[in-house]
C-alpha cells in the first residue's frame, strides 16, 4: 500500500472510529467469504470476488493500523518464513514420492481440481 492510501486508511480510522472500522472489517470479510464460497459452487462473479477483496485489503490494513503495524509485520514475516518451510518440506516429500501438488497441477476446463 503507498503512503497516500495508508493516510487515507489513518483518515477512515479517525472519522469513523476505531470500533466501526472492526465492525466494517468483519462485514467485509463476510462479504469476501460468500463471494468465494460462490466460486467453488460455480458461481463465480469474478469482479465481484475482486471488489470485495480490494475493501478487504483496505480494511485489514486499517486493522494492521489499529493493532500496531511493527508487530502484525513480524507476525507477517514469521507466517512467511514457516509457510516457506512447509512448501520446501513438502517438495522434498513429493520429489522423494514422485509425485506433484494438486494445488500446482492446472484446473480441469470445468473448474475442478482433478
Amino acid at each position: 500500500m503507498t503512503d497516500g492510501q495508508r493516510k487515507i486508511c489513518l483518515r477512515a480510522i479517525d472519522h469513523f472510529g476505531v470500533n466501526h472500522q472492526k465492525e466494517k472489517a468483519v462485514e467485509e470479510l463476510l462479504e469476501l467469504g460468500t463471494e468465494i464460497m460462490h466460486d467453488l459452487d460455480g458461481r463465480a462473479r469474478m469482479d465481484a470476488i475482486r471488489e470485495e477483496l480490494a475493501d478487504v485489503i483496505i480494511m485489514a490494513e486499517q486493522l494492521r493500523i489499529i493493532y500496531g503495524g511493527r508487530a502484525v509485520d513480524e507476525w507477517i514475516e514469521n507466517k512467511l518464513e514457516r509457510l516457506e518451510r512447509r512448501i520446501a518440506g513438502e517438495g522434498d516429500m513429493e520429489r522423494r514420492r514422485g509425485t506433484t501438488s494438486s494445488a500446482l497441477r492446472a484446473p480441469s476446463p470445468q473448474g475442478e481440481g482433478f
